[in-house]
């Protein structure tokens, strides 16, 4: 095999890895569709106490819970506002 076949296969190679990311990266958002993040777990996201979590939700400076949960692209969408507005 010469350089220019080497040099051809090269892109069907990045072309497949790309493919394949793609197809995984596809997998992990159909498994995050509809998922909720508890209380707990939200605290535990931003590292922060229940009681701060409370205070925040209270106050208006954290997004509200739907039903007791925090819907994920919800906490997700809110997460990048308020980098947005830091920046």
């Amino acid at each position: 095999m010469n350089q220019l076949d080497s040099a051809r296969k090269a892109p069907d190679h990045d072309t497949d890895r790309i493919l394949r990311e793609l197809r995984e990266l596809r997998e992990l958002l159909a498994s995050l569709a509809g998922r909720h993040l508890s209380r707990q777990e939200l605290a535990d996201r931003w590292n922060i106490s229940l009681a701060t979590l409370d205070r925040r939700v209270k106050s208006g400076s954290a997004p509200r819970p739907i039903n007791g949960k925090w819907p994920l692209s919800r906490v997700i969408e809110w997460e990048n506002q308020q980098h947005q507005n830091a920046a």
